[in-house]
Order: structure tokens, then sequence, then C-alpha cells
């Protein structure tokens, strides 16, 4: 069983593995980025769903394919120790 240190080193592991994208207001992580070149118009939709990303953003003739990083949501606040 992993306890929830592990799971919180497991999310900042992956988000030091991805460059963090700020969009509107929102933060993606940006899982790939090709030359726009490379790919043909009516794949990108494809593609995009191949990789599980929630929105393509474009950016100097590449393709950034981007996964959505959710807000946080406070369970339960404790009150500091000591």
């Amino acid at each position: 069983m992993f306890s929830s240190n592990h799971c919180i080193n497991s999310i900042i592991l992956e988000m030091i593995n991805h460059q963090l994208v700020n969009y509107n207001g929102n933060l993606y992580f940006l899982k790939r980025n090709f030359n726009e070149l490379l790919i043909k118009p009516d794949r990108i939709q494809d593609l995009r769903e191949l990789l599980k990303c929630d929105i393509v953003l474009r950016k100097d003739n590449h393709l950034w394919f981007c996964e959505l990083i959710p807000e946080v949501e406070i369970i339960e606040e404790t009150k500091g120790r000591g």
C-alpha cells in the first residue's frame, strides 16, 4: 500500500517531467510538441485523443498537445503542529 506522501511525490515527479503552460487562466502539462508541418490538419484531433490531451495549442509553427491540470479542492484543513 502506498502512503499519501508517495502519491504526492509521484505527482511532483510527473510535474517535473512536463513543461507547464499557462493559457487563459488554466495550467496545462505540455505532453507533446510537434512541428506543425509534420501533422496533417485532419489528423490533429485523432492525435489529441491518442495522447489523451484536453487542448491543442499552436505557437511558432508548433502544435502543443496539452492536458489540463485540475484545480485542487481542500477537503480538510489541519492546524499546524506545535
